[in-house]
């Protein structure tokens, strides 16, 4: 879903993405390689955009390993507002996604369920908010 949201923003935008410049990785793919996958492409490689927090952590070690300056030559950012990632060096700019308002909202949902014994689907949208550090 937050690959399809991004795709539907730069179209909303107006600004192409080549489907080269995007890679939906999974929890056992090596994020080193495709960072440094990325970093051999033939676009130059200006930012990355990461699923969660801990995979952007994971991004700027590498990039760092390789002695690239997080955002000096690449801007990282994360998604999900973890505590900590506002105490790295650099901060990391994330998407905060309103955690503690999902888990609020669904434990509404849940009592609903148990009181009312039924079955009925809740859709809920959260707005996510941006917020801005220094890996950006």
């Amino acid at each position: 879903l937050r690959l399809e949201g991004f795709r539907q923003r730069m179209e909303k935008a107006g600004i192409s993405v080549p489907p080269e410049l995007v890679r939906a990785l999974r929890i056992s793919d090596s994020i080193e390689e495709a960072v440094l996958s990325a970093l051999r492409g033939r676009i130059k490689t200006t930012a990355i955009f990461c699923f969660c927090d801990v995979m952007a952590l994971s991004v700027m070690r590498v990039l760092n390993d390789k002695n690239i300056k997080v955002p000096a030559e690449i801007a990282v950012m994360g998604c999900d507002n973890v505590a900590f990632t506002e105490f790295m060096n650099p901060p990391l700019t994330t998407m905060d996604i309103g955690k503690e308002e999902m888990g609020a909202q669904a434990a509404e949902i849940l009592l609903g369920r148990l009181r009312r014994r039924r079955k009925k689907t809740v859709n809920v949208t959260l707005e996510p908010r941006l917020i801005i550090r220094s890996s950006t």
